[in-house]
């Protein structure tokens, strides 16, 4: 941590590191030792057009020491065409149904999940103050990007809320990490738009309802960074 310089990325990654401190993501560690505790390097990943904040997690063991038995699952965009598949196949003859979709996106959705009382005490993240130039210890409070358990804590609870929605709404949608992609027809726009975004609500999982992440239902829809054009599904 001691030879990183202060530039455009180690700024950015510092000033992000001061925006989590503000609503208690993380906290600034009064004892700035190390002693009985693991530390991650944060640092700043260029990604088009915005710096993406990592805890590397590895390079303290801690990422060696997890392991889970099950297998996760994520639905990939296969599982979406399958749907669309499944809804043509219910129809024999005749016209097609119209088929329109959107991608809900919770917000900052790792940092919506708190971490244990044990990692609390255990972990440590190290970050490079640009303005004192030294490197300074964080505590988590909440998930941190960058950690095998953060990702395998983070899909059991988004297969969780895929199965509720799937059995008790019936939506047909698919969950890629924390993008929820559904299909819906005409008719049932707004009571598939009601049902989804009240079970986020319910459980109290925040999710884009303003700006460039959330879209209303269309005949055109992304999805996974793909664009769907179901325009002339009927």
């Amino acid at each position: 941590m001691q030879s990183t310089v202060k530039d455009k990325i180690s700024t950015s990654t510092w000033e992000t590191t001061l925006d989590e401190e503000k609503p208690g993501w993380i906290w600034r560690d009064p004892d700035q030792s190390l002693n009985g505790k693991v530390a991650a390097k944060r640092f700043g990943l260029q990604q088009k057009n915005k710096i993406r904040v990592i805890d590397d997690c590895s390079v303290c063991g801690l990422n060696a020491a997890c392991g889970v038995k099950e297998r996760f699952k994520i639905h990939a965009i296969d599982e979406m065409c399958a749907y669309i598949g499944w809804v043509f196949s219910r129809f024999k003859g005749g016209q097609k149904p119209s088929i329109i979709g959107k991608t809900f996106d919770p917000k900052s959705a790792y940092r919506q999940f708190c971490i244990s009382e044990e990692d609390r005490r255990l972990v440590r993240i190290m970050v490079y103050d640009v303005e004192n130039e030294s490197p300074v210890t964080f505590g988590l409070n909440v998930s941190p990007f960058g950690a095998v358990g953060s990702v395998a804590g983070f899909l059991r609870v988004s297969l969780a809320l895929h199965y509720i929605g799937v059995v008790g709404l019936q939506l047909a949608w698919t969950a890629f990490y924390d993008d929820y992609t559904i299909i819906t027809s005409p008719a049932l726009r707004n009571s598939s738009e009601l049902a989804a975004a009240s079970l986020f609500d319910l459980l109290g999982i925040v999710f884009a309802k303003d700006g460039d992440k959330c879209v209303a239902f269309g005949e055109k829809f992304k999805s996974q960074g793909l664009l769907l054009d179901l325009a002339n599904s009927s």
